[in-house]
C-alpha cells in the first residue's frame, strides 16, 4: 500500500448535471466514499453550500458507501442534482 501504488484506483468520472447538462469530468479513488467524492466536486468546481445528489442507474448513492462499492467504473456516467442548502 505505498503511495506508488497509486493510480490503479483512479477512475475518469463523468458527472453530468440534471438541469442544465452540463458534464463535469473527475477523477476519484476507488476507496473514496461518496461523501469524499462530493467534497472533492466542491472544491473542484465550487459548488460550495450546495447539496449534491449523485444518482447512478435511477438510484441515488450513498454518502456512506465506496466509489467501488456502487459499482462505478472508469469512463462512467454519474448524474448529479444540485441545488442549494
Amino acid at each position: 500500500g505505498g503511495a506508488d501504488e497509486r493510480g490503479d484506483d483512479i477512475l475518469g468520472l463523468k458527472i453530468k448535471i440534471l438541469d442544465n447538462e452540463k458534464e463535469l469530468d473527475v477523477e476519484a479513488d476507488g476507496s473514496w466514499t461518496i461523501q469524499q467524492l462530493k467534497h472533492h466536486l466542491r472544491d473542484k468546481y465550487e459548488l460550495h453550500r450546495k447539496r449534491i445528489r449523485l444518482i447512478r442507474l435511477g438510484r441515488m448513492l450513498e454518502d456512506a458507501h465506496t466509489v467501488s462499492s456502487c459499482g462505478l467504473k472508469d469512463g462512467d456516467f454519474v448524474h448529479a442534482a444540485i441545488a442549494d442548502e
